[in-house]
């Protein structure tokens, strides 16, 4: 069972309804298993939130080894969930970009790649769309997968 909370120094924006979210503050800078937080800045970063104060809250990797990560974010809003990866910097959002989709809708997103080179950096986006069409994306982020 997976709980949010607010790590140390972090702002969480309102609700559409403009309400804050109640979630506590997280005890230990990064939970267990979180190897760091990765952030974006900018237009369309993981910071940002659209017109609609649709947002990403966190947004980490986690369990990385030779050949998998998982892609952890939550959001604001329920919605679904996409990864956009590559070895080719920069990764670009398209239907033609190696991509993995949930379409089950949360707040809580998780995703695990497979099939990865080891010891390669790949580069990766992550968006989510929700029930009424509003999509977020965050900025460009990286993880290294383990040499063997």
């Amino acid at each position: 069972d997976k709980k949010l909370c607010i790590p140390p120094g972090w702002n969480v924006s309102p609700a559409k309804s403009g309400k804050l979210p109640n979630l506590p503050q997280c005890k230990n800078p990064l939970p267990p298993g979180i190897q760091m937080i990765v952030t974006g800045d900018g237009p369309g970063g993981s910071n940002s939130a659209n017109q609609d104060g649709f947002q990403i809250l966190t947004l980490s990797t986690e369990h990385t080894t030779a050949t998998t990560t998982h892609i952890v974010w939550s959001t604001n809003h329920l919605s679904n969930s996409r990864v956009w990866y590559s070895a080719v910097n920069p990764v670009v959002a398209t239907s033609t970009t190696p991509h993995i989709i949930d379409t089950r809708f949360d707040v809580n997103h998780d995703i695990t790649i497979t099939n990865l080179t080891p010891g390669t950096t790949y580069y990766f986006k992550v968006g989510s769309t929700d029930a009424t069409g509003n999509k977020v994306n965050s900025a460009q982020n990286s993880f290294t997968t383990l040499a063997q």
